[in-house]
């Protein structure tokens, strides 16, 4: 397990690893691509990675700060968790772990030093969480589903409501409903609340800003709404993610 920090610009030629591995995005951006499909991560993504599989990657203009767990081929943790069924490479940007993966860092950071068995009980508890979370569907995505989420990524406030989403669309709200669903794994009303969390841990870890414009950038109506929004989610306070990003020491990779 390491905290790495990849420096701004950079790209990892197609490689693979003899082990397999969780990284968890803590701040900055990067790129990532596993045969013809590709990924882009935020802050407080997570990706599963089986050993052997063959990626690309190429780091955003803030840099990447990751918090890497690694397991040997023959981990028997990992096997038995069922986390690798499908031995496939997956990003998961819409809150699966997050509780687990902060608490993880928290350990990880304390200043009195986390025993090794918390540190490995918080581990399972992120593979439990992980292998209960239902998958989103593998099959093709409708054509019309890709901007209508990035439509709700870049939305810095509700208005874009369902129906409003299906008349864009040209689709029954139903039918973007249900595909918005199996393609995702959220309904949209979560996915919403979710891609303003992102953008809202984005700037905590990446700017200097006060919680409270922080909160009004990312279109929630007040502080204290922003606070309990973020003690839901990752179980801790807008400070405390901060804190925790600023404090972690990670080993620079060239």
């Amino acid at each position: 397990m390491r905290l790495v920090h990849y420096a701004a610009g950079y790209r990892q030629r197609r490689h693979s690893h003899s082990h397999h591995g969780i990284s968890f995005l803590i701040a900055g951006s990067l790129r990532e691509q596993v045969r013809r499909r590709e990924e882009t991560a935020a802050p407080f993504s997570l990706v599963i990675k089986p050993a052997e599989v063959s990626h690309t990657d190429w780091v955003g203009p803030e840099g990447a700060r990751l918090l890497q767990i690694k397991f040997d081929a023959d981990n028997r943790l990992w096997h038995e968790s069922g986390i690798d069924g499908h031995d496939n490479w997956r990003w998961m940007h819409n809150g699966p772990g997050l509780r687990q993966m902060v608490a993880l860092l928290a350990r990880l950071q304390s200043t009195s030093g986390a025993p090794t068995t918390s540190i490995e009980e918080a581990v399972i508890d992120l593979l439990a969480e992980l292998t209960r979370t239902e998958e989103p569907g593998r099959d093709a995505a409708p054509a019309w589903l890709r901007p209508i989420k990035e439509q709700l990524d870049d939305a810095a406030e509700e208005s874009l409501c369902v129906q409003r989403l299906a008349e864009l669309a040209g689709v029954h709200a139903v039918s973007l409903s249900r595909a918005f669903r199996r393609h995702n794994g959220v309904s949209v009303a979560q996915y919403r609340k979710l891609a303003r969390f992102r953008r809202a841990i984005a700037a905590l870890t990446g700017s200097s800003h006060n919680l409270c414009e922080v909160a009004h950038a990312c279109g929630y109506t007040d502080h204290s709404h922003f606070c309990r929004d973020l003690r839901t989610l990752a179980g801790v306070s807008p400070g405390a993610i901060r804190d925790l990003a600023s404090r972690v020491s990670f080993v620079q990779e060239k």
